[in-house]
């Protein structure tokens, strides 16, 4: 599916939290969920890189959901126990109603 491709409503399967973030009194990042939404997800690439010494891989993926003007980078999505910081927003086709989304998953 290219990015700016409509998907059927049939391929948004995957029940997804979306997360927002506030800073905890002791000024580290605490995740709320705000929504729930339901996405297509698949793979577009990854790659290894070097994390204070260590290298660590990175999967980016495509998610695409249903319209919302409340997402941003500075928001993530869960699927079960896996984690997907967003990277980029994009109108997929310019009318508002699909959101595509360039996510990365960090990959221990």
């Amino acid at each position: 599916m290219s990015p700016l491709a409509r998907p059927p409503i049939g391929r948004l399967n995957r029940r997804m939290a979306l997360d927002a973030a506030s800073l905890a009194t002791d000024g580290s990042d605490v995740w709320t969920e705000v929504a729930t939404v339901w996405g297509a997800i698949e793979p577009i690439g990854a790659e290894e890189r070097d994390a204070a010494g260590r290298m660590e891989g990175v999967a980016r993926w495509r998610i695409t959901i249903r319209w919302r003007g409340d997402v941003t980078s500075s928001n993530r999505l869960r699927l079960d126990t896996r984690v997907f910081r967003i990277v980029a927003t994009l109108d997929a086709g310019s009318d508002k109603r699909f959101l595509t989304i360039e996510a990365e998953e960090e990959l221990r």
